[in-house]
Order: structure tokens, then sequence, then C-alpha cells
């Protein structure tokens, strides 16, 4: 099973937002780490409507990769090129700078070609640490969660992480999260599309009988660029 790899942009500032220069930088940079099979950046999108929530404040960028094996992660991260990379997010004047990463197994439900690929507009779901029972919420989520996700109209792709032991060698906090779902489509018409039929309807039924837990959960649309 694969590992992925997510390092986050955050910051205080709403506006903040990379410029085209400083993301084909840090394309450049990626593209020379060799033990990454996988890569994607995600910069936020806007006009998406969940008619059940509105999380504020989405991460400015999220860097996703995908190594076949711990040891490929742990050699990319450790790389030169990466810490090149680090330095660079480091450096955005953006007021409350902050970097997280987690490291997942990845599970893949649904990886559909569109006329551009792969679809460009994400939905990502993180679920923060704790649950009363961590094996018996993620063995929940899984045996209902996904097959519901899979009815949204025009999915495209479906992924989840799920939680590995792995300490960084860098100086990056990491997330700790039990969960991450990841569900894309075309565009933002599609996504408001799905996130108003009533396949989210069943969904918010079905989290209502989630096994204890009291993390936070978090849902940003972002835009979905592959890189790799």
């Amino acid at each position: 099973m694969s590992i992925i790899y997510l390092l986050e942009v955050h910051c205080t500032t709403d506006e903040a937002s990379l410029s085209s220069d400083q993301i084909d930088e840090l394309e450049k940079c990626l593209r020379t780490i060799p033990e990454f099979s996988e890569l994607y950046l995600f910069t936020q999108a806007a006009g998406g409507h969940d008619p059940f929530l509105k999380d504020e404040h989405p991460p400015i960028l999220v860097i996703q990769a995908i190594c076949e094996n711990e040891e490929a992660l742990k050699k990319a991260i450790s790389s030169l090129a990466f810490e090149n990379i680090r330095q660079q997010l480091l450096s955005l004047p953006f007021a409350g700078l902050k970097l997280l990463q987690e490291v997942m197994l990845l599970e893949s439900y649904l990886s559909s070609p569109t006329k551009k690929g792969l679809a460009d507009l994400s939905y990502l779901v993180n679920y923060q640490r704790p649950a009363e029972d961590e094996v018996a919420f993620l063995q929940y989520y899984r045996d209902h969660h996904p097959a519901i996700l899979l009815e949204f109209p025009n999915i495209r792709r479906l992924l989840l992480g799920t939680p590995i032991e792995w300490t960084a060698s860098n100086s990056i906090e990491r997330a700790n999260r039990m969960l991450f779902c990841e569900v894309s489509f075309d565009n933002i018409e599609s996504l408001n599309k799905a996130l108003n039929s009533d396949v989210r309807k069943t969904l918010r039924k079905d989290y209502d009988c989630f096994p204890p837990f009291s993390g936070e959960v978090t849902h940003f649309p972002m835009h979905r660029k592959a890189i790799l």
C-alpha cells in the first residue's frame, strides 16, 4: 500500500495567497525529488457551498505527495531539495505562518479520468484526534462512508488516508490526524451539486452514527493541480 504525505501552509491572513512565480518555483523543486511517484498542489477555491457547515481559515497551500513506501518518503523529505522547499515556505511573508505535515497509508477507492486528466476541484476533509476508540472509529468509517461518498453525482476521485506510526526527521509539526478524505470533481459547480444532493444528507445521517470522537473536523474546497 502506498504512502501519502501532506504538507500544509497555514496563516492567520485570509487574503494570503502565493504568486504564480512562487508556485512555479515550488513545482520546480518538487519535481527534482525522484522518490515522489505522484505530486499534487492544492490552492484555495472560492464558491463552495456545503448546506451543513462552513469551515473557516483553509490552508493557503497543500502539497500532496505519494511514495511507494516509508523508506522512499524518509529519503525524499530528508533531501536538500525538500529542505529548499521548506525554506521557501517558511520565508513567506504571512502573519501567523505555520507548516503542518502528516503521513498516512493511502487507500484509493476511485480515480476516474476526465478531459483534462484527473479532476481539478477537491473537497479535503480532515479528522483530528482523539476518538474514544480510534480502531472502531476507522472501521466504522471504512464500512459505511466510502460507499455513500461514491454515490455523489459526477464524483471523479475518492481517497482515504489512515494513520501510520511515523517520526519526522525534519522540524515540521505533525498534524496528528486520524483520517484524511479527498473527494474530487471536475469543477466547483459539480462539487456544489454533489454537496446539495440527497447523498450529502445521507452522509450527515451516517456522521451522526460515528463512534464517539471529540477531535475537530474540517472541510475545504480546493483547486487541485497535478504536477507529476
